[in-house]
């Protein structure tokens, strides 16, 4: 069994454009790694991926189709000691 780790994805139902005027969720979508949201082709070539023979000899993968997302996530929790360099800024926060 493997999972798919899906991020904002323009599903085209007009929720993408209310979600990048609100002040809170919009600076952060434009923060985003690649400049936009994913398309559902994206997640669908994914999910074809694992299904096909090509994956055969995966299983209890996480595969992230998120932009980034859950990476940027495990920023939020730098270690403690990284040669006194200070933690970066994490826009998701």
């Amino acid at each position: 069994m493997n999972c798919l780790i899906v991020g904002t994805i323009d599903t085209g139902e007009g929720r993408l454009k209310a979600m990048l005027e609100d002040s809170v969720t919009g600076p952060k979508l434009r923060a985003q790694y690649l400049g936009r949201v994913g398309k559902p082709r994206e997640v669908a070539d994914a999910a074809a991926f694992l299904l096909s023979d090509e994956a055969s000899f995966i299983n209890g993968a996480e595969l992230a189709v998120d932009n980034g997302a859950t990476m940027k996530g495990h920023a939020i929790h730098p270690p403690r000691e990284m040669a006194g360099m200070p933690p970066p800024a994490n826009p998701w926060v």
